[in-house]
């Protein structure tokens, strides 16, 4: 899914990296073999588009021209990805502002504490959705069709889900094993963390308290 792209910028106060402002985005096209750089019969990564590992995009407050022509040429829409691009940086200097005018107000200490108070809070409300759920161990499982590549072969899915008081292991060790077509995922990680959300507290704002008392299992 090499189309997630995220920008990211550091916060700093009086020196002090603080925090960071992050945005991902899905952007249209980043190159590959087809259009929208998501093929459904791939066989390796470079098939999707070009990868960008962590690059600085603007230097000293400038945009590095050389990056964002390796970008475009990359793309089949280069301006809208360009547009995209633009509106990721533009999001995260206005999250710097706006964290920076808190510390201004409050100082970085109340601020800092108000966060931590924050993920207790969302710990205190997910602990207690978890334990409403019945002690045990869940199980599910169905079948992929194909990988794309090999149509008659279909694709075991299965996970446990066990519920221990206030915490829960979602597992993923009886999966498939990787297969030829572009299914092979380590994401599960995200995806569990998702249908966890949903299941404990879905009208909370996400933080990562909401999320301490859960265990990811993924091979």
């Amino acid at each position: 899914h090499v189309n997630n792209m995220a920008a990211y910028s550091p916060i700093i106060a009086n020196g002090e990296v603080v925090a960071f402002a992050a945005v991902r985005s899905h952007w249209i096209d980043v190159g590959g073999q087809a259009v929208g750089s998501m093929p459904g019969n791939s066989r390796d990564i470079f098939s999707e588009g070009i990868q960008i590992p962590f690059m600085k995009v603007y230097r000293g407050g400038k945009p590095d021209e050389s990056v964002l022509r390796l970008i475009k040429t990359n793309s089949r829409f280069p301006e809208l990805v360009m547009g995209d691009m633009r509106a990721q940086i533009s999001a995260c200097r206005l999250g710097e502002l706006r964290f920076l005018d808190l510390i201004r107000r409050y100082g970085k200490d109340s601020v800092m504490a108000c966060i931590h108070r924050i993920w207790e809070e969302a710990e205190i409300l997910t602990r207690a959705a978890v334990e409403r759920i019945p002690d045990g161990t869940y199980e599910a499982s169905c079948v992929l069709d194909n990988d794309g590549l090999s149509l008659d072969k279909p694709i075991p899915l299965k996970v446990k889900v066990i519920v221990e008081g206030s915490d829960m292991t979602i597992d993923f060790s009886e999966m498939s094993p990787p297969v030829k077509g572009p299914f092979n995922s380590r994401a599960s990680g995200t995806i569990a963390r998702v249908a966890f959300k949903y299941l404990t507290t879905p009208h909370a704002p996400i933080t990562e308290g909401g999320f301490r008392n859960l265990r990811i299992v993924c091979p």
